[in-house]
């Protein structure tokens, strides 16, 4: 923590050699970090011709990246993940089956008592994101491979039942049309739906959908949890670039994370750096990372491979408030390790260093220097990120429902409400805009082909009485008895009862368990509903009428929020007699 002999003779820009060894600018809030030495450094080496991967953890460096890109005439070589017309990463897509797990381990700290729950929920996601891929490789199911189907499958039991009982049904379909090739894939899929069952066997989840165990529901919260903020970001799930593929042709990669949390931005990280050291060969292209707040992006339980990466031509630069930060999250011994592989140590005004603001030092080097800030004004990043959004044609790529005709930037907010981007003009007035994505038209029209089905699933019971309107109930009770009622699962029977033996056999072991009169509310309430939906939807709500205690149904309904079945109920009672 020296002074050193400081040099205030004539500023010096501080762009340091590149020699892949990497390194690490210490600095406390307003020491110069990014004015000094991050941005002469970063258009240096993309003046050079860099491959640039760049971690924006503020959320608005992105436009000073994009200025310093126009000023390396290299605009149109930006790529940006984290806004609606950037760019795509299927995070999961990066990782091997070894990656994945380690990834797993590091995000899902169930804690030293609870080691059960940890492996449990790591193997649960390994054999079903195997029978996935292997679904994809056989051409018998195009189910997405990434985090959001992960989290969708094992959310729940009832979730999780229902994929398995999809998988043997799915092959059968695909029976006759296997190469021999293929049986490959089919037997990995056997050997990983066999591990399942071991896991979670079809009783076990039938106990806790029945909320009678809790054993297999802990184990997938232990695995739902720690994903399932980057399971909803769909950029991060989507098919879409690779980055280590993008940065050898010289891209410049800029990745908003500041609408992650530690564990989703440590998860993007290691899968990136994954792909990165899984690559072998030395890049064509010369490529720098930078990563600003490390100590929010490493992770203990990982290293970065920077050794690896120094050999084919990967050059590192980390940015922190102090060594302190970084023994906090790593600990003193990785701390020492992650040092040593860090040549190029510049020390700024901070906590490691008594030196005045505006100057630095290299290293143990005595000489303290007056580095030359490069700033970059509003009007500078405001033209930049104007003619790079004119370059991807944003207004073309997003529906715009009123589009302002004056020239101006459209600005992206996770704290906006969907769909709404701020519009600001050159004098930096702003206004709200809304758009309209293709994904937001294929939602809107599943959503309207799931409402039509479900008016033709109640055309029946509107025979009933003249005066029920489906269109009365409000969105959140239809969104509510959407959810608690009238369930897909539910209403898969197409055939008529009597000419469905096994359906038969189905509604009379409900019944059987309805008279059980030792069963809980809670059991007995999705019996009914189960019953209702088998027996509704092929014309035969007599047998749920005269088989269920509707006194029992009404009370067990008033409990919660099942308003369309607490409808469907009133008017059977009104109108059926029994």
């Amino acid at each position: 923590m020296g002074v050193g002999f400081i040099n205030e003779i004539k500023q010096r820009e501080a762009v340091f050699p590149i020699d892949f060894k990497h390194m690490l600018i210490l600095g406390e809030t307003g020491s110069g970090k990014t004015t000094g030495i991050i941005n002469p450094n970063l258009l240096y080496r993309m003046k050079e011709g860099h491959g640039i991967l760049l971690f924006d953890y503020k959320g608005h460096y992105h436009m000073h990246v994009k200025a310093l890109a126009k000023r390396a005439g290299r605009l149109n070589d930006v790529m940006i993940i984290g806004e609606p017309w950037g760019e795509n990463i299927n995070v999961l897509g990066l990782l091997n089956e070894n990656g994945i797990e380690e990834v797993l381990k590091v995000v899902i700290e169930a804690g030293e008592n609870n080691k059960y729950w940890e492996n449990s929920a790591v193997n649960l996601a390994l054999e079903i994101l195997k029978i996935i891929k292997n679904f994809r490789l056989s051409g018998i199911n195009d189910l997405e491979y990434n985090f959001k189907t992960l989290f969708e499958i094992s959310s729940n039991a009832k979730r999780l039942k229902k994929f398995k009982e999809s998988i043997i049904p799915l092959m059968l379909e695909k029976y006759d049309e296997f190469d021999e090739d293929e049986c490959v894939y089919v037997n990995n899929i056997k050997e990983a739906l066999e591990t399942l069952d071991n896991i979670a066997d079809d009783e076990e989840l039938d106990s806790v959908i029945k909320g009678t165990r809790r054993l297999i529901s802990d184990v997938l919260a232990t695995l739902s949890k720690p994903i399932s903020k980057i399971a909803s970001c769909d950029f991060l799930n989507k098919e879409g670039i690779d980055p280590a593929e993008e940065l050898d042709k010289g891209k410049i990669i800029i990745i908003k994370t500041n609408f992650l949390g530690e564990t989703e931005l440590s998860i993007l990280v290691k899968a990136i750096f994954h792909k990165l050291h899984d690559r072998f060969v030395e890049f064509k292209t010369p490529v720098s990372i930078f990563i600003d707040e490390a100590q929010k992006v490493l992770n203990p339980k990982f290293e970065l491979p920077i050794d690896i990466l120094r050999e084919i031509k990967v050059d590192v630069i980390l940015s922190t408030q102090s060594i302190a930060n970084l023994e906090n999250k790593l600990g003193k011994l990785k701390t020492y390790e992650l040092l040593a592989n860090l040549t190029t140590k510049v020390y700024l005004k901070g906590q490691d260093s008594l030196i005045k603001k505006g100057f630095y030092r290299i290293n143990d080097n005595d000489e303290v220097i007056k580095f030359k800030p490069l700033y970059i004004n509003k009007n500078e990043y405001f033209e930049a990120e104007y003619e790079y959004q004119e370059f991807i044609k944003i207004r073309e790529k997003l529906k715009f429902i009123h589009l302002p005709i004056q020239k101006g930037i459209f600005i992206y907010s996770t704290f906006l409400d969907e769909y709404t981007l701020i519009f600001e003009d050159i004098s930096g007035k702003r206004e709200y805009v809304k758009y309209i994505t293709n994904d937001y038209i294929t939602d809107c029209n599943k959503g309207k082909e799931f409402l039509n089905s479900l008016k033709k699933k109640i055309k029946k019971f509107d025979s009933y009485s003249d005066d029920f309107d489906f269109n009365e109930l409000d969105g959140d009770e239809l969104d509510i008895g959407v959810k608690n009622v009238i369930d897909t699962d539910d209403f898969e029977i197409e055939l008529k009862f009597e000419d469905d033996e096994e359906n038969g056999k189905k509604i009379k072991d409900i019944i059987k368990k309805l008279h059980n009169e030792q069963i809980s509310d809670e059991e007995y309430i999705e019996l009914a509903r189960d019953l209702f939906a088998k027996t509704f939807l092929i014309g035969h709500e007599e047998i749920f009428v005269n088989n269920v205690n509707m006194d029992r149904v009404m009370n067990c309904i008033e409990k919660n929020d099942d308003i369309l079945f607490k409808a469907f109920i009133k008017k059977l009672m009104n109108e059926i007699p029994f």
